[in-house]
């Protein structure tokens, strides 16, 4: 009887002792985990910052792109517009009989419809 009682006891050190272990590696698993989240969050918040670098930088490249075009057609239209004040100026005759016949045209397309 006493060998069974032995027996016991061991194994009732070797699950405490198990226990133990397990714990331990439960722990270890943890803090494991705990700075591999860590090194993720840096690497996340590292990948963010390069991703806000680039969206800057191309969002300052298409300004300075449309922006040249932007002014290229502004100067295109103030020649259009000067160039047809310059004409209207010349031929005031001319444009009023064509303002004339485009009125009569708008007109007469617009009592069709309506």
């Amino acid at each position: 009887m006493a060998i069974g009682v032995i027996q016991r006891d061991e194994k009732a050190v070797d699950t405490a002792t198990l226990r133990s272990d397990m714990q331990k590696v439960i722990d270890d698993f943890s803090a494991l985990m705990r700075s591999i989240g860590a090194q993720g969050r840096e690497k996340l918040v590292e990948s963010k910052e390069k991703l806000g670098t680039t969206i800057e930088n191309l969002r300052d490249n298409t300004r300075v792109r449309f922006g040249d075009a932007y002014e290229h057609v502004n100067q295109l239209s103030k020649e259009a517009a000067e160039e047809s004040r310059r004409t209207i100026t010349n031929r005031p005759i001319t444009f009023l009989v064509t303002a004339l016949a485009a009125g009569v045209i708008a007109g007469a397309l617009l009592s069709r419809r309506g």
